[in-house]
C-alpha cells in the first residue's frame, strides 16, 4: 500500500491492486482508495473572505493574488468569494478589484503584491490563497514600509506567517498539520488491513480524534480550518 501527497499515482497501480491513500492533495478518485482532506474547499474560501473582512473592519478595495490562472482549486475559491460577494449583505461594502497570479514564483508573488498597491491607492488588503505566495507577499510588503497599511491573509503554513499573524499585519487559514498526519496514519492503516474501502458512509475510527465517515468518492474530512490570529498563533507549530 502507498501513501502518497502526490496528484498523481499510477491508475495502473490500482489495476494492478496496490492500494493508495492520499492526503493533503488528492489525485484522481479512481487512482487511489482515501483521500484525507485537510478541510472543504468552501469552508476554506469562506475562512479567507471573513478574515479578509475582520482584517479591513468590513469595507473597502482588496484583491486576490492566486498561483496562476488554471489553478483548478483556487479558481474554485475565487468563485464561491465572488458569489458571497454578491449574495451576503455581510460583504456589501467590500469591493474586490483585481485578480492577480503570482505563477508560483516567490519573485512575482513578490512584484506582483507590489503593483496591485501601485494601480490601486485605496487597496485595504490582499487575499493569497497558495502558500508559496503569502510569505513572500508579506515580505515584500514588509521591506517596502506597507506591513499593516496592507492586510494580508490566505493560505500558508502558520509558522511562515508568525511574525506578520503575531503584529496584526496579516492572518493565516491553516488547520493542525500534525493531526492531519495522524488521521491519515489511521486511514493507511485501516486501508492495508482490508477495514476500509472508501465507500460512502463507512466508519473510521482514528485514536484520539475519534471517530470519522468516509464521504462522496472516498472523502475523509480532517475537520474545519481555523483563522490564525494572534490571539490562537502559538497553537501552530508548523
Amino acid at each position: 500500500m502507498t501513501p502518497t501527497r502526490s496528484r498523481r499515482p499510477s491508475k495502473r497501480a490500482a489495476k494492478q491492486g496496490v492500494k493508495t491513500v492520499t492526503f493533503d492533495s488528492d489525485a484522481a478518485a479512481e487512482a487511489r482508495t482515501v483521500f484525507v482532506n485537510q478541510a472543504k474547499g468552501d469552508s476554506l474560501a469562506d475562512m479567507m473572505l471573513q478574515s479578509m473582512h475582520d482584517l479591513i473592519g468590513g469595507e473597502g478595495e482588496f484583491a486576490i493574488l492566486s498561483s496562476t490562472p488554471t489553478a483548478t482549486n483556487q479558481n474554485a475559491w475565487i468563485d464561491f468569494m465572488k458569489q458571497k460577494l454578491s449574495s451576503d449583505p455581510k460583504y456589501g461594502k467590500m469591493k474586490l478589484v483585481q485578480i492577480a497570479y503570482g505563477e508560483e514564483s516567490e519573485q512575482i508573488n513578490q512584484q506582483q503584491a507590489l503593483a496591485l498597491v501601485q494601480a490601486f491607492p485605496n487597496l485595504k488588503g490582499i487575499i493569497v490563497p497558495a502558500g508559496i505566495g503569502l510569505p513572500a507577499a508579506a515580505r515584500a510588503l514588509d521591506e517596502a514600509g506597507l506591513a499593516g497599511k496592507i492586510k494580508l491573509t490566505g493560505l500558508a503554513p502558520a509558522s511562515l506567517m508568525k511574525k506578520y499573524v503575531a503584529n496584526g499585519s496579516a492572518q493565516v487559514i491553516w488547520w493542525n498539520v500534525t493531526d492531519l498526519g495522524y488521521l491519515t496514519y489511521y486511514a493507511a492503516q485501516a486501508v492495508a488491513q482490508c477495514k476500509l474501502t472508501g465507500t460512502d458512509g463507512e466508519k473510521l475510527q482514528a485514536g484520539r480524534l475519534g471517530s470519522y465517515q468516509v464521504g462522496a468518492k472516498g472523502e475523509v474530512v480532517l475537520g474545519p480550518a481555523k483563522i490564525v490570529t494572534p490571539s490562537n498563533v502559538e497553537e501552530f507549530k508548523f
